[in-house]
C-alpha cells in the first residue's frame, strides 16, 4: 500500500531532524539551523508570497537561498522556513519556487506537501503527543484548553493554524477547520496571549530586512581579493541594507 502524504511528511520531518542530530522532542532554533546549514535567509516586506527558495548547483558545491515575508508574523515565518526547507532538502530536482498559495491548497501538491513536511518539522510529533496528554488538555473545557494551546504555540514557536492544523491531524476532530472550536480558538489570538501574560512577539510581524548567512562575508571577500572595488562592495551591502561607511554603534571602539 502507497503510504499517504501525512505518512510520507512525518517520515521525512523525522529523517530531517535525524539528519541535523535534533531531537523529536525539542522545538527547533530555526536561526541557529539556517546558518549550519548555510542558508543565505533574507526577510523582506513582501505585498502577497509568503516565501521563495533557490537551490543552485554549480562547480561541486550546492548553494541554497530562502527569502521569507517579513510582514507575517514571527509564527508564520518560522512555518515558511520549514515550508522552504522542504524545497531545498526534501523535493526532488527541485531549483526555484515562489510560495504564494494558501496553506494546505492541493491545488499544488508540492506546496501541499511542503506544508505538511512543514508542520511536522515545527511541530514534532513526540513532543505535540507528550504536551496534548497534559491533564489541562481537554477539549470540553474551553478555558483550559485556550490557556494550553497558547502555552503550547510559544513552546513550537508556531501560528495558532499550524498547531489546530497537526492537532487536528493527530484526531482532535473538534479542531478541524470550520469547527465551532476551530472558530472560537481562531479568534482574538494576541489578545488571548495578553491575558495570559505570554510575550506577543510571536504573534506581530518581525525581522524586517534581517539577512543570515554569509551574504556580508561574500562581498568582503571579493572586496579584499580586490575582485570588485569598493563602490561595487558598498552597493552589495546596501542590498541588505548595511552601509559600510556608517558605523551601527555609537559605542567607543576597545584599542
Amino acid at each position: 500500500m502507497k503510504p499517504s502524504d501525512l505518512e510520507v511528511a512525518k517520515l521525512d520531518s523525522f529523517n530531517f531532524r535525524k539528519a541535523q542530530g535534533l531531537s523529536t522532542a525539542e522545538p527547533l532554533n530555526l536561526e541557529s539551523l539556517l546558518l549550519h546549514l548555510n542558508i543565505l535567509t533574507v526577510f523582506l516586506p513582501l505585498k502577497k508570497m509568503s516565501g521563495m527558495a533557490i537551490k543552485i548547483d554549480a562547480e561541486n558545491q550546492t548553494r541554497r537561498f530562502i527569502l521569507v515575508n517579513s510582514n507575517h508574523t514571527l509564527g508564520r515565518q518560522h512555518f515558511t522556513i520549514c515550508h522552504e526547507l522542504y524545497h531545498l532538502f526534501v523535493q526532488k530536482n527541485f531549483q526555484f519556487k515562489v510560495c504564494d498559495k494558501p496553506m494546505f491548497d492541493k491545488k499544488d501538491m508540492d506546496e501541499y506537501r511542503a506544508d505538511l513536511f512543514a508542520s511536522y518539522l515545527l511541530i514534532p510529533e513526540d513532543a505535540l503527543r507528550s504536551m496534548s496528554l497534559n491533564e489541562d488538555f481537554d477539549v470540553e473545557n474551553t478555558l483550559k484548553l485556550r490557556s494550553h494551546i497558547l502555552k503550547m504555540e510559544q513552546y513550537f514557536g508556531c501560528s495558532r493554524q499550524s498547531l489546530l492544523y497537526r492537532l487536528s491531524q493527530m484526531g482532535y476532530s473538534e479542531l478541524k477547520k470550520d469547527t465551532p472550536l476551530h472558530k472560537d480558538l481562531s479568534k482574538n489570538i494576541s489578545l488571548q496571549a495578553q491575558q495570559y501574560g505570554y510575550d506577543l512577539s510571536l504573534y506581530k510581524s518581525a525581522n524586517k530586512n534581517k539577512v543570515i548567512g554569509d551574504y556580508g562575508d561574500l562581498a568582503k571577500s571579493l572586496y579584499d581579493k580586490e575582485q570588485i572595488s569598493e563602490s561595487n562592495f558598498a552597493s552589495l551591502m546596501e542590498q541588505i541594507f548595511v552601509n559600510i561607511y556608517t558605523p551601527q554603534t555609537d559605542e567607543p571602539e576597545n584599542d
